[in-house]
């Protein structure tokens, strides 16, 4: 309550709100496409295109990049600034449970817990189907919040992430939804309501939407309801009460090319750019003026917070073409929440694949060059360059040989890891090899490896990206770190010797294996379901469907 109180006072040294306002799947290019009202918003409110007084400041982040394409990957790193591992996507997947992710992560290192031992009051909404971070069943988590915003008609089958195929249900005279609003309006108008009540004490809230999760089209349910929620929250709450807003997909697209590509955007509010002075009128400020009488101290200090602002707000538009990351962005939170910049404290542990990774808050300056492998994004991930071609040094049967071995990994796990919740081994049939679908290098890589192999015995290490279909009709996707050594000089005869197998990930729906899957298990990994269903990679459209067909 002493911490509250003193953040939640005014004038001088008040902690800003924050709003974390998250579109499932959104990438840049489907937002800018889908939502012409927000964008025009957005716009409006940029330094370039005003016409009149704006009430935000608004920074995108061209350049922000996101870990693969799942919610886990991305608001794990934004609510803990640690990555998750394969070991861990694993049990996600098994169970839906938040332990499977926070299980090894300090509860100090959890960012609505920091905000609370700063004084913050706390809020997270969202449907049950994505939880807090890409989970189900949070109970642990969702409990240390101080509010979560109402579940509305939460089943197996995930209506809030359905909206778009609901809105062409009812379209054909069938019941789609619920009640008098739709799921996404229910949670914006919750939160708009939250910060009015507690416009006195700074919030620490996070909205998880999750409209566009399986067809981004359904962004355009959200445009005109975000405009105007936009909008309300500079009308209905008093200057200083006006939250720091990041209106941001988690990433992109799953398995589409712009899946590392979300779109970003901070909104600062213009109060706390701006000064009040005696005399003045008009124009909003979070600095009141001061009465005559005020100490030298107090003048000073107020002073003080407003160039900090100017030069938080500089740093923001100096960082819009720097790589960054979620990592990054939890560093921010972490820093507008103490106002102090958490350095060290908010790293992540290390990885082998990004040696030279180092969070930093984006209210601080970051290098203009800022490498891939410094945000934290892995080189073999790192879509900067977009530089993945199909040329591979491995023969077809080397290929084959090491998709065989990756296959048999992950059967062999699941078959060890059956016994411990109660299963049969023999639940989930061994995935078996078919073919190879692609094999691709990067291309400043396979120079560099071309030019170090012209020598005999010479060797160059490098990372291959595979693709390949199993008899199941199950299609996955790994990389391979191989040492290849020239055995004949000019880059010819050469022998690869492969020193690692990591990130084996399922490319196609593995939803038809859920049912059939024993619970404990990852049905990523658990073939049961009918090949023919397993097979199908087509995505219907409804609104391209006759008025007699069923949708269901």
């Amino acid at each position: 309550e002493a911490a509250k109180k003193s953040a939640g006072s005014s004038g001088p040294g008040r902690r800003p709100s924050i709003y974390l306002l998250i579109l499932e799947s959104a990438s840049r290019s489907a937002f800018e496409a889908f939502c012409p009202r927000t964008m025009a918003f957005l716009r409006r409110q940029q330094r370039l295109h005003r016409q009149q007084k704006a009430e935000w400041r608004v920074v995108d982040f061209p350049l922000f990049h996101a870990q693969h394409g799942s919610t886990a990957e991305n608001m794990l790193p934004a609510m803990t600034g640690f990555s998750i591992n394969a070991t861990q996507s694993s049990e996600r997947r098994a169970s839906w449970d938040c332990s499977a992710l926070l299980r090894t992560v300090p509860e100090d290192r959890l960012l609505w817990n920091i905000a609370k031992a700063e004084g913050y009051t706390t809020l997270f909404g969202g449907s049950g189907c994505n939880g807090i971070m890409g989970t189900r069943y949070c109970h642990k988590w969702l409990r240390q919040f101080d509010r979560v915003a109402p579940s509305i008609d939460i089943d197996v089958n995930c209506p809030s992430q359905n909206e778009w195929l609901l809105s062409w249900t009812e379209s054909k005279g069938k019941r789609g939804c619920f009640g008098s609003k739709r799921p996404h309006q229910h949670l914006l108008d919750y939160f708009l309501k939250f910060f009015e009540v507690h416009a006195e004490t700074p919030v620490f809230a996070y909205l998880h939407i999750e409209a566009a999760h399986v067809y981004r089209e359904a962004l355009q349910l959200l445009d005109n309801a975000l405009a105007s929620h936009l909008e309300a929250l500079s009308e209905r709450l008093p200057p200083e009460a006006m939250p720091i807003v990041v209106l941001a997909g988690d990433h992109g697209p799953p398995n589409m090319c712009d899946q590392i590509s979300p779109f970003v955007a901070m909104m600062i509010p213009e109060a706390r750019l701006t000064r009040s002075r005696a005399g003045q009128e008009g124009g909003k400020s979070a600095f009141p003026v001061l009465p005559s009488n005020a100490t030298r101290a107090a003048q000073k200090m107020q002073q003080a917070e407003y160039r900090t602002w100017l030069r938080y707000a500089w740093n923001l538009e100096n960082n819009r073409f720097s790589i960054s990351t979620w990592f990054d962005m939890y560093a921010t939170f972490w820093h507008l929440m103490s106002g102090r910049d958490p350095r060290g404290a908010a790293l992540n542990s290390f990885r082998w694949d990004a040696m030279e990774h180092r969070t930093q808050s984006l209210l601080t300056l970051l290098a203009k060059n800022r490498s891939c492998s410094a945000a934290g994004v892995p080189e073999w991930h790192c879509g900067c360059s977009q530089q993945w071609i199909g040329w591979c040094p491995l023969s077809i049967r080397g290929q084959a040989q090491v998709s065989i071995a990756a296959l048999k990994e992950a059967s062999e796990l699941i078959r060890t890891t059956a016994p411990f919740f109660k299963a049969s081994p023999d639940a989930c049939p061994a995935l078996r090899f078919d073919r190879i679908l692609s094999c691709e290098g990067q291309l400043s890589t396979m120079q560099r490896v071309q030019n170090g192999l012209k020598d005999v015995g010479s060797s160059e290490k490098t990372i291959l990206r595979i693709r390949i279909m199993t008899t199941q009709g199950m299609e996955y996707e790994f990389y391979t770190y191989v040492n290849f050594v020239a055995q004949a000089g000019s880059f010819q005869d050469l022998r690869g010797d492969v020193l690692e197998i990591f990130n084996l990930w399922p490319r196609s729906p593995y939803g038809p294996n859920e049912a059939c899957t024993p619970h404990g298990l990852d049905p990523a990994f658990c073939p049961c379901a009918d090949e023919a269903e397993l097979r199908k990679r087509d995505v219907k459209m409804p609104w391209l469907e006759s008025s007699t067909t069923v949708v269901t």
